[in-house]
């Protein structure tokens, strides 16, 4: 227990939070109210799964707790201190160090008369190639090389250089990475990072089901084990592991079934830019004689507030801090987040990945959370490394209500009912805008963090952590709402 609440009594049990431990769950309520409390708030059951609670009052007095000093798998929750730390390192929207834009440069060669073009990634995870593309799109830069009258070219030099290896956070697995879940982590990248083909039925019963590349092949795909069937079965899955050359799509898609739309997490998105790029070239007449490659110069990307050394020839605008906010909170975009990762650690003196994770743990440590609460492998709460306590969450989230940004920050939040991964749920609240919080969910693991208030106008921040269960997703997702709006209940 943090403090005691002036008017408030505290009420604790045992109860049952894994399998043979004890956990104590405490309600602070009026005194009297607490019998009422104690009948009625309940646990439910995660069929082997164990919970982590935190409740408390924006002035840190602690109101609901279940084994808060445990440490807990937090999933995509882990995004809010991700975002937090951006907003405390990074600055402001206007004139703070959030990402620039993507540019290009032609640079002389030794070896041809025609230059090389440098695609020069500024760490902008909105840069993208689709046909939809609306701002930060890579086409403009085709367009600008055949404006600026450019026919010939000798190769495209990509570099990435801006953010430090590795590019892989620890703890991710195989099995996200090959549908795009998660993607090499690059400062030169379209799409966020994947590429998307499209998967059609084959011409008669039979026959492997055909693929089509969005825009260049960047690995083989071997449908021999896939076939087209007269049935309206649907059962297709893709094997690649990292680094492989090949895939191999499995399974059935029936005759009459639309085009699936693929997307692949990449080894290696800055190649796969610079080959988009080449594409779009030669697709505008523009010939490329040689080939992608990721040269060795480094090339700082330039910043739109303040342009040092040599200008490139051609410069997209930096992408809006809004919108990558409301990918990475309202969208939960993994991609995003971990870009917004290594941004923060370029305010560091080695700009690793370890050394934006060390100041995201340094952020916690002044929020009031031990050492010993956190262990932060990666920034979008993908790995399976992560660990977290429900208190240095709810800790984290006081802390940032008395910071200057916070009403930006908490803007960007998904509101109940609204919109974001919240659309569907604690509609009631959402209406009056009473419920603004981040969604989380691994195999086994579902989480919900943020902030609520009651009818009477207090307000309250809360972790609610639901590990190791055996339930689906949607069951444990069930269950979180359903603790979370007793305790609502009884604070209304």
């Amino acid at each position: 227990m943090r403090e005691r609440v002036a008017g408030l009594t505290t009420l604790c049990r045992s109860v049952a939070a894994g399998a043979g431990m004890l956990a104590a769950m405490c309600l602070v309520v009026p005194a009297a109210a607490q019998q009422i409390v104690a009948e009625d708030v309940e646990l439910p059951d995660l069929e082997g799964g164990r919970w982590g609670v935190s409740v408390v009052s924006l002035d840190g007095g602690e109101v609901y707790a279940v084994a808060t000093d445990q440490r807990f798998a937090p999933a995509s929750t882990l995004k809010l201190v991700t975002s937090a730390a951006a907003f405390r390192l990074l600055g402001d929207f206007e004139g703070g160090r959030w990402p620039s834009g993507t540019s290009a440069r032609l640079e002389a060669t030794a070896d041809s008369v025609h230059p090389n073009i440098v695609l020069i990634g500024a760490g902008d995870p909105t840069l993208s190639a689709s046909s939809r593309c609306y701002s930060n799109c890579l086409q403009a830069l085709a367009d600008a090389v055949v404006e600026s009258g450019v026919t010939q070219l000798n190769a495209v030099d990509v570099d990435d250089s801006l953010f430090q290896p590795p590019h892989w956070p620890s703890g991710w697995t195989h099995e996200d990475f090959r549908f795009g879940y998660a993607t090499s982590i690059s400062a030169l990248s379209v799409d966020s990072g994947v590429a998307r083909a499209r998967l059609t039925p084959g011409s008669r019963r039979g026959l492997p089901p055909e693929v089509t590349w969005n825009w260049v092949p960047f690995f083989e795909i071997n449908t021999d084990e896939a076939e087209t069937v007269s049935t309206r079965q649907f059962s297709v899955d893709l094997i690649r592991r990292p680094g492989a050359e090949e895939a191999y799509l499995l399974g059935r898609l029936p005759l009459a079934s639309p085009p699936v739309h693929l997307q692949f997490g990449l080894d290696d998105p800055s190649l796969y830019a610079g080959e988009v790029l080449k594409a779009m070239l030669e697709e505008r007449g523009v010939t490329v004689h040689g080939q992608v490659f990721r040269g060795t110069t480094v090339h700082e990307p330039v910043a739109d507030s303040d342009p040092t050394g040599p200008l490139p020839d051609f410069v997209l605008p930096g992408p809006d801090p809004a919108l990558l906010l409301e990918e990475v909170l309202h969208e939960s975009n993994n991609f995003y987040t971990e870009v917004l990762l290594h941004h923060i650690s370029l305010t560091a003196r080695d700009r690793s990945q370890d050394a934006g994770l060390e100041l995201m743990g340094d952020m916690l440590v002044d929020a009031g959370a031990a050492r010993s609460e956190f262990s932060l492998a990666d920034g979008s709460g993908l790995s399976v490394y992560n660990r977290l306590t429900p208190s240095a969450m709810t800790d984290l989230l006081v802390w940032a209500s008395r910071q200057s940004w916070f009403d930006t920050w908490y803007g960007h939040l998904s509101q109940a009912g609204v919109d974001g991964t919240l659309r569907y749920r604690f509609t009631e609240m959402g209406r009056d805008d009473r419920f603004r919080a981040k969604t989380g969910s691994l195999t086994g693991t579902g989480s919900l963090a943020g902030y609520f208030e009651t009818r009477d106008g207090r307000r309250f921040a809360f972790a609610v952590f639901a590990n190791d269960s055996s339930l689906r997703s949607s069951a444990t997702r069930r269950r979180i709402d359903e603790l979370l709006q007793d305790v609502i209940d009884q604070l209304d």
